[in-house]
């Protein structure tokens, strides 16, 4: 049985392209939010058709406002250009469950963002497709 699934616009074309984009650059890794699972399905699908190797998925929590609503500039989230990158990653950080070393206010953020590379464990994310931030 073969499912189609569509984007809400029912644009199919859309889940053709995104496979066809990723197989083209040799991705084969992927993380997104949790709200993306039915597109995997879509996409696991075509990868199996068109017979290529299906990449890993891994789908990590939204982050809600305490109203419910996705933190994204579609619902006009403040940005973050503003923030402290060092003390914005390291919050980001802990949001997904990472560890992360008490002393990582005083990392520069490339060594932050070194060590959160080497030191993710993708266990440690919340299993929940998302988290009130109490914004």
């Amino acid at each position: 049985m073969t499912l189609l699934f569509f984007r809400r616009d029912q644009l199919f074309a859309y889940q053709l392209a995104v496979v066809a984009d990723d197989i083209a650059q040799g991705v084969n890794h992927i993380v997104r939010g949790a709200d993306l699972l039915r597109e995997t399905f879509a996409q696991i699908q075509l990868y199996q058709h068109l017979n290529f190797p299906i990449p890993s998925y891994a789908h990590i929590p939204l982050a809600l406002t305490s109203q419910g609503q996705k933190l994204s500039k579609q619902n006009l989230a403040p940005s973050i250009e503003q923030l402290p990158i060092v003390e914005t990653l390291t919050q980001a950080l802990l949001f997904l469950g990472q560890q992360v070393p008490e002393n990582a206010l005083s990392f520069t953020k490339e060594s932050l963002l070194e060590w959160a590379i080497s030191n993710w464990r993708l266990e440690g994310v919340p299993k929940t497709t998302a988290v009130l931030t109490g914004s």
